[in-house]
């Protein structure tokens, strides 16, 4: 779950900052015997740590994440009443994809590519790999689509192959031991990101380098 904040920053020689804080004394397990030592009750207090995450700073909130079984209710009281401490019930996707950008995430997604990297390989081994699918897809579908137009029929040799190769993938995905990404993230959405981006590339493609060649008169026939 989510909780955002006002962070009020008052600037000058005594400025101030009121932003989310955590106290870990005022949670501390409570005693459950006369007895405790100072100690032992010091140790306890270490031991409890901050379960908020820092996501980020968007529009002057300061944005937090805790475990969505996470007990707010002491944390809360905490928290001063001008800072408008509060959990996020609808988070928009603009803000959400604004707090993907900041520290927290793009640690994360850096330590996923040292991982990939680390397990698949360098940015050119996991090139190769793709190059790889890419080839069998471009190169299946092109002799489907031309043996179906009638201009290259495929002979029989070929169809068994791309077939053993068709039904090895479906072999793996059905099994399991081919991870697919429209198993854990919406298919939809994942086009929705990726034609935006496609199309950008476009655009900048033809407005920065095609159409500018072909002015100077450089477009090839």
């Amino acid at each position: 779950m989510i909780y955002s904040n006002k962070k009020l920053v008052t600037t000058g020689r005594l400025g101030t900052t009121k932003d989310y804080k955590f106290d870990a004394s005022l949670i501390q397990p409570v005693a459950k015997t006369k007895a405790k030592t100072k100690a032992k009750a010091s140790e306890e207090t270490e031991q409890v740590k901050d379960p908020a995450t820092y996501l980020g700073e968007v529009g002057g909130r300061s944005y937090w994440s805790f475990p969505d079984l996470q007990d707010m209710t002491q944390i809360e009281a905490m928290q001063d009443s001008e800072i408008d401490f509060h959990k996020e019930l609808d988070l928009s996707n603009d803000i959400k994809q604004a707090l993907r950008t900041q520290t927290t995430c793009m640690f994360m997604k850096q330590q996923a590519r040292k991982e990939i990297e680390a397990t698949v390989g360098d940015p050119l081994d996991q090139l190769a790999v793709t190059g790889q699918l890419v080839e069998f897809a471009v190169f299946g579908v092109c002799a489907l689509m031309a043996d179906k137009a009638g201009l290259v029929p495929m002979t029989e040799e070929a169809k068994q192959s791309y077939g053993q190769r068709g039904a090895a993938v479906m072999q793996y995905a059905e099994s399991g031991e081919l991870l697919l990404r429209a198993s854990f993230e919406s298919p939809e959405k994942m086009i929705k990101e990726i034609l935006p981006k496609y199309s950008a590339m476009q655009k900048i493609v033809r407005d920065k380098y095609i159409l500018p060649v072909k002015q100077l008169g450089l477009n090839l026939n």
